[in-house]
């Protein structure tokens, strides 16, 4: 369920986004109803400062989750297992990895590396299949050189994915039964679905060659109603891994955007009441890690901390070198960061082990997984 697009990969995944090949797409699958109308983009307020902490979601931890990077061999996987994280591998060589559902112990996976491109946007494409690894079994979803990005839904069963066609890039939903569901139209390839899997947040963007206002947007899965939660623009910037990252209550959502100097992740509410970009503590400013803007980001269970990379570079930092790993406190009544400490540095955050407790980044010292244990 996490979107397994890692920081390291951004530049090549990029650069591979603006592959122009016109190669002519095969046909997507029977369009269903489009989504219904969207509302206007609310004026921005200022939500109501919080009075006390929400109690924090249970949390099931369940079997090792898996990791892969586009700079690693598509044969094997990192398996993240607290006892200590492993080389697994696979029964064939993947064209690419887009997701892992541990309770089902399969993969969502590409049989071909997506070398050319298809849309308006000319956004690489690839095709789309399951793979069981207890049984070997596979099974094509979408067979076509059509899909850009994959996500397992939160139950591990449905599949959101990115369909290009000749004239947009469509958000559809796969479900156990078969139905295969348009929820949105003309997105960018940045989307994730809410913990619950109730909501599915995506970006509009400037540079994909589609119509529609820049912005974040939130679905309602089982309605189909689409809110704008801001008019924030990534334009194409930043890297991949950058998605829309909720809290566990579903009410609110981050989203980093390089919009030039002094840049800081949007924080929006999920229900269009308002949004800004974050601003910190006057105090926060002296820290050796400090810069506005952070990203691939973990939101805590209590829904105020987030544990994530500074864009700050430490010493021998820079491209490909390690970022300043952050823990810090946000109070979402007034966007604001109010607290931060520094953790250490990273190459990259992976993904949560015990929410709020332990978490997987990669290490600068061997380039692996590690697992973190918060203070």
């Amino acid at each position: 369920m996490n979107p397994n697009l890692r920081w390291l990969a951004a530049g090549a995944a990029l650069c591979l986004a603006a592959i122009a090949c016109n190669v002519s797409a095969g046909g997507p699958p029977t369009p269903s109803p489009t989504a219904p109308d969207e509302p206007t983009l609310p004026e921005l307020t200022a939500a109501p400062a919080a009075t006390e902490t929400p109690a924090a979601t249970p949390i099931l931890v369940g079997p090792p989750d898996m990791w892969s990077s586009f700079m690693s061999s598509a044969d094997e996987v990192w398996m993240l297992d607290p006892a200590g994280a492993y080389l697994r591998d696979l029964p064939f060589q993947l064209g690419q990895f887009y997701d892992y559902a541990p309770a089902q112990d399969t993969i969502l996976y590409a049989t071909t590396f997506a070398d050319h491109g298809a849309g308006p946007g000319n956004l690489a494409v690839s095709d789309l299949y399951t793979l069981e690894l207890g049984s070997g079994v596979t099974t094509p979803i979408v067979n076509s050189q059509t899909v850009v990005e994959a996500l397992w839904m939160p139950n591990g069963t449905d599949i959101l994915y990115l369909l290009a066609t000749d004239t947009t890039y469509e958000l559809r939903l796969r479900t156990t039964a078969g139905d295969d569901r348009l929820l949105a139209s003309d997105l960018a390839p940045t989307f994730a679905p809410s913990p619950t899997g109730q909501y599915v947040a995506f970006t509009r963007e400037t540079g994909y060659e589609v119509p529609g206002a820049a912005g974040l947007y939130v679905v309602d899965v089982a309605t189909g109603a689409i809110t704008m939660v801001s008019d924030v623009d990534r334009g194409g910037q930043g890297s991949i891994d950058d998605q829309p990252v909720w809290s566990w209550d579903e009410t609110y959502l981050m989203l980093t955007h390089f919009s030039g100097p002094g840049s800081a992740p949007d924080l929006s509410s999920r229900d269009g009441s308002g949004h800004a970009m974050l601003s910190y503590a006057p105090e926060l400013a002296d820290q050796e890690w400090f810069d506005p803007l952070f990203f691939t980001i973990l939101v805590e269970p209590d829904n105020r901390h987030v544990v994530a990379l500074s864009n700050a570079t430490p010493p021998g930092g820079g491209m490909g070198g390690p970022s300043y790993l952050v823990r810090l406190e946000i109070d979402p009544g007034t966007y604001t960061v109010v607290a931060g400490e520094l953790l250490g540095e990273s190459l990259a955050v992976l993904q949560w082990q015990v929410p709020g407790e332990t978490f997987w980044a990669l290490s600068p010292d061997t380039g692996g997984p590690t697992l973190i244990t918060i203070p």
